[in-house]
């Protein structure tokens, strides 16, 4: 799953700043699906430093913008 999110900045000024976003599920994400399915995914078939059930933000200033990324939030 990927997109884009608002973010709510922690200053006395709020606003908010687009994000972002990849989640990578070892399960399926619809309930219906998650309960029928009870195989789970390997680690191996990730990437080198990404982990299941994380959801990573990055901010994109350019289009062709390769900077890492600025946070996760652990799903489980």
């Amino acid at each position: 799953m990927y997109g884009f999110l608002k973010k709510r900045s922690k200053g006395k000024v709020k606003y908010f700043t687009v994000r972002w976003f990849f989640l990578i599920s070892s399960r399926p994400l619809t309930r219906e699906a998650y309960l029928a399915d009870p195989e789970l995914l390997p680690e191996s078939v990730l990437p080198p430093l990404l982990e299941f059930d994380v959801l990573y933000y990055f901010v994109m200033e350019t289009p062709d913008d390769a900077s890492g990324a600025m946070g996760d939030v652990r799903t489980v």
